[in-house]
């Protein structure tokens, strides 16, 4: 048997390898596939920022919280947060977890009550990697 590595997945491929873990790791245990959750922010039309994460096993994992450097410290990111905890909380999720390379953003996680559950220093060369929750 000859098996040949490649880089180069259709996005199909990278699909049918996504379906085939959760078929056999998370079916076991009642998961099915990940809920996409997504909300964005605008200001006459344009995108000032947006929160991107997926829903499981009744935990929100936030994988991106972006807002325009012009427009940071005007509760944007705050408010997208609250949004997503919010509509995560109706669709049965009672927790909320977030992953953090700056201390700076974990500290604005904290305000927002959430907790330092564990904490990987150098993850990257200098800098550690900071997960957080947050029962919602």
């Amino acid at each position: 048997m000859e098996v040949e590595y490649t880089n180069k997945l259709s996005r199909n491929e990278q699909e049918h390898i996504i379906h085939k873990v959760i078929l056999h790791d998370r079916v076991s245990v009642g998961a099915g596939a990940p809920r996409s959750i997504h909300f964005g922010a605008r200001i006459d039309g344009a995108l000032i920022g947006g929160i991107c994460g997926h829903m499981e096993l009744r935990r929100l994992y936030i994988e991106y919280l972006w807002v325009e450097h012009c427009y940071r410290g005007n509760g944007i990111g705050s408010s997208l947060l609250k949004t997503a905890e919010s509509d995560a909380a109706t669709k049965g999720c009672i927790e909320s977890r977030i992953e953090s390379l700056s201390v700076k953003t974990a500290n604005l996680y904290v305000g927002r009550g959430y907790k330092i559950i564990h904490r990987l220093p150098d993850y990257l060369p200098g800098l550690p990697l900071i997960v957080l929750s947050k029962l919602i």
